[in-house]
């Protein structure tokens, strides 16, 4: 939801639908923070990392091992998808974790 805020547009609810509406303006708005900072595909927020994306999707990881379901794998999913030449390396060896 925070994401998407930041990404100027309102999100009404946290349904899977709603949040398909929302993808390309949060695409947008993750590929202009990605492209605005050098970061590295292996570096992490406990490693001292300051992009937002990095850390929304540390945070993701988190919530997918505690908790998981389909809203946050699609919001994992969606935030990878946007730049994956520099963030789906970080999920190569994790494919079982993902299934």
């Amino acid at each position: 939801m925070c994401l998407a805020h930041s990404a100027g547009v309102v999100p009404t609810s946290q349904s899977l639908a709603d949040m398909q509406d929302h993808a390309p303006a949060i695409g947008r708005y993750i590929r202009t923070l990605m492209s605005s900072s050098q970061v590295t595909p292996s570096s992490s927020n406990k490693s001292g990392e300051t992009n937002p994306v990095q850390i929304y999707i540390g945070l993701l990881q988190q919530l997918l091992a505690g908790v998981g379901g389909l809203p946050v794998m699609y919001c994992l999913l969606e935030a990878v998808s946007v730049y994956p030449e520099k963030l789906a390396t970080k999920f190569v060896d994790k494919t079982e974790w993902i299934k």
